[in-house]
C-alpha cells in the first residue's frame, strides 16, 4: 500500500497565486493504522460478498425446492414462501414450538424435529416421551434418526443428516429429492407420536 501525504501551502505575489506542495513523511505508527484500516475494510467487504452470494444460493435452493414440495403428497411446506435467505425452512408440525426443519449447509444437508417452546422443561418432557418410542419411530422412518437432548441447551432435537455439497447447483435435483423423500418419512414416523407427547404434556401440566 503506497501512502503519501502533502501539505499544500498558497501563496500569493501581486495578482498571481502560487501553490508550496511538501510531501509530509508519515511515521511508522502512521502507515501502521493506515494498512490496518485498509485490511480491515477489504475484510469486511469481502465478508459481505460472501454473505450475500450465500443469501442467493439459498433463496435460489428454496425456490426449487418449495416447487418440488408444491407438488408432491407432502402438503408441510404449501404456505411457506421461498424468499427467506436463512439457511433453514420451518413447517408446523401441529404442536406449537416444534416446527418441522429443512437445513440446507454449504456441507450437509438435514430434515428435523425442533423442539423449542420456550419452556426448556417443557421440550426435555416432549423429548423423553417421544424417546419411550424410539425403535418405533425409527422402524416408521426406516433408519436410525440422530436423538439429540441437546443437555446444554433449551431445545431438543431429532434430526437426519447427510453430508453434501450443498452450493453446488449441478446436484441441486439430488438434494431437493433427498430433503423431499425424508422429509415426508420424518412427518410420518413423528407426527403422531408428537400429537400424543404435546397430550401427556397437557395431562402433566394439569
Amino acid at each position: 500500500i503506497n501512502i503519501q501525504c502533502f501539505k499544500v501551502t498558497p501563496h500569493s505575489l501581486g495578482d498571481q497565486l502560487f501553490i508550496n506542495i511538501d510531501q509530509i513523511i508519515p511515521t511508522p505508527e502512521a502507515k501502521e493504522l493506515m494498512i490496518g484500516i485498509n485490511a480491515k475494510e477489504a475484510e469486511e467487504k469481502s465478508t459481505e460478498v460472501v454473505r450475500k452470494h450465500r443469501h442467493t444460493v439459498r433463496h435460489d435452493y428454496w425456490e426449487l425446492l418449495l416447487e418440488a414440495f408444491r407438488n408432491s403428497s407432502c402438503t408441510l411446506y404449501n404456505s411457506v414462501s421461498p424468499s427467506k435467505k436463512d439457511h433453514w425452512l420451518n413447517a408446523g408440525s401441529g404442536v406449537t414450538g416444534c416446527p418441522f426443519s429443512l437445513i440446507f449447509n454449504q456441507k450437509e444437508i438435514r430434515v428435523e424435529l425442533w423442539l423449542s417452546r420456550s419452556n426448556q422443561e417443557e421440550n426435555s418432557f416432549l423429548f423423553e416421551q417421544l424417546s419411550k418410542q424410539r425403535e418405533k419411530i425409527d422402524a416408521a422412518f426406516c433408519d436410525n434418526l440422530e436423538w439429540l437432548p441437546l443437555e446444554n441447551k433449551k431445545s431438543c432435537r431429532i434430526q437426519y443428516t447427510k453430508p453434501a455439497d450443498g452450493f453446488n447447483r449441478e446436484l441441486w435435483g439430488d438434494w431437493v429429492q433427498w430433503h423431499l423423500t425424508h422429509m415426508t418419512k420424518l412427518e410420518k414416523a413423528l407426527k403422531t407420536p408428537l400429537q400424543k407427547a404435546s397430550e401427556a404434556l397437557k395431562l402433566n401440566k394439569n
